[in-house]
């Protein structure tokens, strides 16, 4: 027995009938679609025991469809992987890979802390009832409002972007203890770490990562982060030294998206461990948590593999303990990951709606009602989506072709056509699209 629930109303209607698909999963989509898909006696794809025509008829189209049990086996996943470390794991999810209520409460429950990088996420988090001490604030272009929010509320971390944000981040701090003192009367002055805001410095370690040039970070140029070559990183840390506002535990790096060779990880956490080991013997500053991002790839074609969670954590657990030995630093290093495509992406899928299908120089083209507005990475970055080929309804020249020689079997007018892996629905992002699409979640049980 199958269940919807119910994620994301929005209440769309009007969905035409929809036609079958094919009658079994083409070549290669285990690896990429969601692990309880297959084609019904009825001949169409079922998500979780939920027939994905019945979905699109009841919400309309464009829609998200995540498969819930999915979801929660991978959030136990990596929370059991990184429990058993050699030192002191945690898993913290990247909110921006989908920032739904629901699914940012499934992975509270699971144990996870939450990272945001707006307002909006910031504001999921609470509605999700995450723990506001369980919450990473990032973000290279903080406003005040967003700092004031992050300190308001109680934000556990706060990663530090840049120099200026420093004094931005002491000056709010600042406010918020006067207005506090004002509405409850006198507050201890302390300089003592309870009574400091936890910060995290982002460091850009100059590591270019083997991906896709539009999603690195890592690299000596990237506009992400303090730099270690030109020392702005150590700057940071001096400037922080002594201040009573801030407590600086840790520092974070993040090197891209879609990595699927772990190399790249370990020598950003080679470099981030001798920064660490260099904050010490400089300046006296202990820095006991180390976060290293997420990125972990996931995949989108037949020929991808993803790395295990497995294997992550026991590559990263074991490396940083050993460098941490050599490096003679003091035990007790808390090891951070920021996983968000890995724990969403191959979960969900995108439904679509055909609509025109026109030949054209002696090419076919599909037009679904769709576009940027919701599936916005194909054309920003793209990774190798696997799609029913399709022109989107309002991105101009931005549709997808078939390669020549290729074919695109039982498309008629009205059917439906599934985009998968499924991370970051752009329920914020501009478009011209006048509906937001629905998401809803399946669940066996």
């Amino acid at each position: 027995m199958a269940r919807q629930t119910g994620l994301l109303d929005t209440g769309r209607q009007g969905y035409r009938s929809v036609s079958m698909v094919d009658q079994v999963l083409p070549d290669g989509l285990a690896a990429v679609l969601p692990p309880s898909a297959r084609i019904s006696e009825k001949g169409n794809l079922e998500i979780a025991g939920c027939d994905a025509t019945d979905l699109a008829r009841e919400y309309g189209t464009p829609l998200y469809v995540y498969d819930e049990d999915h979801i929660r086996g991978r959030a136990r996943e990596y929370a059991d992987a990184f429990a058993d470390l050699p030192l002191d794991g945690q898993v913290v999810y990247a909110s921006k890979a989908c920032p739904i209520v629901a699914i940012v409460r499934i992975m509270a429950e699971a144990g996870l802390w939450v990272d945001v990088s707006t307002l909006g996420e910031l504001e999921v988090a609470r509605q999700a009832a995450v723990e506001p001490g369980r919450v990473v604030v990032h973000g290279n272009n903080k406003s005040d409002g967003e700092l004031e929010a992050a300190v308001g509320r109680g934000a556990g971390r706060i990663v530090i972007d840049s120099l200026d944000e420093i004094d931005r981040l002491v000056a709010v701090v600042r406010q918020f203890r006067s207005d506090r003192s004002r509405a409850e009367g006198p507050q201890p002055r302390s300089s003592s770490p309870g009574n400091r805001r936890k910060v995290y410095l982002r460091l850009t370690p100059g590591v270019v990562a083997d991906t896709h040039h539009y999603i690195r970070t890592g690299q000596e140029d990237s506009k992400f982060g303090l730099g270690l070559a030109d020392g702005q990183a150590m700057a940071a840390v001096e400037q922080i030294s002594g201040l009573e506002e801030l407590d600086l535990v840790g520092v974070h790096a993040h090197i891209g998206s879609q990595i699927f060779d772990l190399d790249s990880y370990i020598e950003t956490a080679d470099a981030a461990l001798e920064f660490i080991a260099d904050a010490t013997r400089l300046h006296g500053t202990r820095l006991t948590e180390l976060d290293l991002g997420g990125g972990l790839g996931i995949a989108y074609s037949p020929t991808q593999v993803a790395v295990s969670v497995a294997e992550l954590a026991r590559t990263l657990g074991d490396h940083v303990a050993a460098r941490s030995r050599e490096l003679g630093l003091p035990g007790g290093l808390r090891l951070l990951v920021e996983p968000g495509r890995s724990l969403v992406g191959r979960a969900g899928i995108t439904l679509y709606s055909v609509g025109v299908v026109k030949e054209s120089g002696g090419r076919r083209y599909v037009a679904v009602d769709g576009g940027m507005s919701d599936n916005i990475r194909v054309r920003s970055a793209p990774p190798g989506h696997r799609v029913s080929r399709r022109h989107p309804r309002h991105s101009r020249n931005g549709g997808i072709r078939l390669d020549d020689g290729e074919q695109l079997q039982h498309v008629a007018p009205a059917c439906c056509r599934a985009c998968f892996p499924r991370a970051s629905p752009n329920c914020r992002a501009p478009g011209e699209h006048p509906r937001r699409p629905a998401v809803d979640g399946a669940v066996t049980g």
